[in-house]
């Protein structure tokens, strides 16, 4: 009788727990006027439920943002315009995003649970700022017919070309840095090639981050890092030996990042 009774007590307490969890579901609809987007959608969420619609354009970094409410399953944001005219042609991303918990209302936050622990489902991630649980889906949209995106792709393709030549400058630079640092080089000579390196990488960096966001962070993450991590290597031996793997594991990374951009043009 006891074992009956607790296995009930178990079974009830699985019900409700599988019952206190909400799988995100949103369906999301881009229409509106040449350039003016308008951001609607469906969604399982709570009506009083407070999100951001985004978009966010890939190469001309026109963000435009607005929150909105749940009513009875949907919200609605726009038209989007940029200083009131419209968005120019090219692709974008549309996403839809929740705040911390603690910003939703009351009855909001119950149902979400702390920290967000009763929201599941692929739209639901970690949050950057902790270890709470927020709402995110992105979907990709394109203004404009295909004059403007061969445009585009031009605007890319010439970008990544002055990028390839700002790379082998980088290179000849970086052998040219290796070099002197083994004759003994003064604090002047160390500090003109580090300039030199600077130089090249902001112009690279600059190209990148124009027409490939996620190759922008390699040059930054990296290259100027090597330079130094040879300098601190010079000057202080084997001591700087750990932060210079260090940074050179950054780099393979944000390189992996910039390699998927790029094969996704």
């Amino acid at each position: 009788m006891v074992r009956t009774a607790l296995g009930l007590f178990l079974l009830l307490l699985l019900v409700a727990t599988r019952a206190a969890a909400l799988t995100v579901a949103i369906d999301v609809r881009v229409e509106g006027g040449p350039g003016r987007p308008v951001v609607s959608g469906t969604t399982n969420l709570p009506s009083g439920t407070l999100l951001m619609v985004s978009i966010e354009g890939t190469l001309n970094h026109y963000v435009g943002q607005q929150g909105v409410t749940v009513v009875d399953g949907t919200f609605k944001a726009g038209p989007f315009s940029d200083k009131s005219l419209p968005l120019k042609s090219g692709r974008y991303t549309v996403a839809i995003s929740s705040p911390l918990v603690q910003f939703q209302p009351g009855e909001i936050a119950k149902i979400f649970g702390k920290g967000g622990a009763n929201l599941d489902g692929r739209l639901v991630r970690d949050s950057v700022l902790g270890d709470e649980k927020v709402i995110e889906h992105k979907v990709p949209y394109r203004i404009g017919g295909k004059t403007g995106l061969e445009a585009e792709n031009k605007a890319v393709r010439q970008d990544v070309t002055k990028a390839r030549d700002l790379v082998k400058t980088l290179q000849n630079e970086m052998r040219k840095g290796e070099q002197l640092l083994k004759n003994s080089p003064t604090d002047h000579a160390i500090g003109q090639q580090s300039k030199r390196l600077e130089g090249v990488t902001s112009e690279l960096i600059a190209a990148l981050r124009r027409s490939i966001p996620e190759c922008a962070s390699m040059g930054s993450a990296a290259w100027p890092f090597w330079w130094y991590g040879m300098v601190a290597r010079h000057n202080h031996g084997s001591a700087a030996a750990k932060d210079y793997a260090s940074f050179g594991s950054d780099y393979q990374k944000e390189l992996q990042k910039c390699n998927a951009a790029l094969k996704a043009l």
